[in-house]
């Protein structure tokens, strides 16, 4: 009897190899790993078998994720596993929208939507996670709550946080699956915060009672944390990476972590005692750093390059400028945060007309968030930086003094009695 294909069916082919790939990955480099799912993608088919097309369907969606690491390759086999995959669902006659089996088509714009967010490209990521829904019209809705969640996720990422915060909120309410609404949780308490809707200094009052708070571990603690320093100060942030060792789970927050130490007004928090190497070795040493993760490792060395004054001034400048480029390419706490250690940096550095064009940009970022609540996210300024006193400062600065005044008189008459 001939196998066809059925939602269980596909369910189970798209777990299985989920599960492979992700067993791989903690064994082995992203890149073996993604030359075993291309080799998978290209066996030959002694006949034509629905069974082997699910698989090869599902393993080149999770190629197309794993070349997220490597664009360059990408730019030819992305689009080539596209076609491969459409030919495959149409030889088993699974149709966009009209098909029961459309929701298919949800997990390749998944897949194709995270390549494009780990390059930077959200407004693609959006556009194609936006795609899925359309193409999976009609068919069954196994996927409709991670599609809704993903899509919260990118809206979030482009700095729509009141929006995203509100699907977080009707996935909270609605999900049927525990893993969803966790996470929902814990995006939307991210949502909140970085929108300027403050619920209070401790973010577990606000999670229903039937929600498992251990689940959100470290990340629970972060929010606390960050909830707890208007009240307590800054040393709060000291404590919790004193209490938190690197992990797959927690990289990105211990990255923020020392973005945000830098950021602070205070000298004394002990930013310069940290060095990147190390978290970066760890990070690889584990097969847990994806390409945002790789830029932000990057950004934190080139904030430490910064900070060596052995280095010149010029030099300096330079990696300063490669920082705000990379600021396109973080998730946006990371991006925000990356900003304000950047703009404390360079106000540091007494660089008036540089610190005025990051900060443009991180109130920019800040209002976007809010939507015009606050344009300082991690409320770094309160007051102490902006643009109308720099733009006072800068003009000050040009005024020449009373003596340089008298100087240039003299000057002027010397010149006229030699002539």
């Amino acid at each position: 009897m001939k196998i066809r294909w059925s939602v269980e069916l596909l369910h189970r082919v798209a777990m299985e190899v989920k599960r492979e790939v992700q067993l791989h990955l903690r064994a082995q480099d992203s890149k073996l790993v993604l030359e075993y799912c291309l080799q998978k993608v290209l066996e030959e088919e002694i006949e034509e078998s629905p069974l082997h097309d699910a698989y090869k369907v599902y393993y080149a969606v999770a190629s197309i994720a794993l070349l997220a690491q490597y664009p360059s390759q990408a730019i030819h086999t992305v689009p080539k596993l596209e076609k491969m995959i459409k030919t495959l669902l149409l030889r088993n006659k699974v149709k966009p929208r009209k098909s029961l089996l459309a929701h298919v088509y949800a997990h390749v714009a998944q897949a194709i939507s995270y390549f494009h967010s780990q390059q930077g490209q959200l407004q693609s990521a959006l556009w194609e996670s936006a795609i899925g829904f359309t193409m999976s019209q009609s068919g069954s809705d196994v996927l409709l709550d991670e599609q809704h969640f993903h899509y919260a996720q990118l809206l979030l990422e482009k700095g729509s946080a009141v929006s995203a915060a509100e699907i977080f909120k009707r996935l909270l309410e609605t999900s049927e699956r525990r893993s969803i609404r966790m996470h929902s949780a814990l995006q939307r308490m991210r949502a909140l915060r970085l929108g300027g809707f403050v619920e209070g200094p401790d973010p577990l009052l606000h999670l229903p009672e039937d929600l498992d708070s251990s689940f959100l571990g470290e990340h629970l603690e972060w929010e606390r944390a960050l909830a707890r320093v208007p009240l307590e100060g800054p040393s709060v942030m000291v404590d919790w990476i004193r209490h938190t060792s690197p992990s797959g789970e927690n990289l990105h927050l211990i990255i923020r972590h020392h973005l945000w130490i830098r950021a602070h007004r205070s000298t004394s928090l002990g930013a310069k005692s940290f060095r990147s190497s190390s978290l970066k070795r760890h990070a690889l040493k584990m097969g847990i750093v994806d390409q945002r993760q790789k830029t932000a490792l990057k950004v934190l060395e080139l904030f430490e390059y910064l900070e060596d004054t052995e280095v010149s001034f010029d030099v300096r400048l330079t990696h300063a400028a490669q920082i705000l480029e990379l600021t396109e390419k973080l998730d946006i706490e990371t991006r925000v945060l990356a900003l304000a250690a950047l703009l404390r940096w360079l106000m540091r550095s007494n660089q008036k007309h540089l610190a005025l064009t990051v900060l443009e940009e991180y109130q920019a970022l800040g209002l976007r968030l809010s939507q015009g609540r606050q344009a300082d996210a991690f409320h770094f300024l309160e007051g102490e930086i902006s643009a109308s006193r720099f733009l006072d400062e800068m003009q000050a600065s040009h005024v020449p003094s009373q003596s340089t005044l008298a100087l240039s008189e003299s000057t002027m008459k010397l010149t006229k009695a030699l002539a």
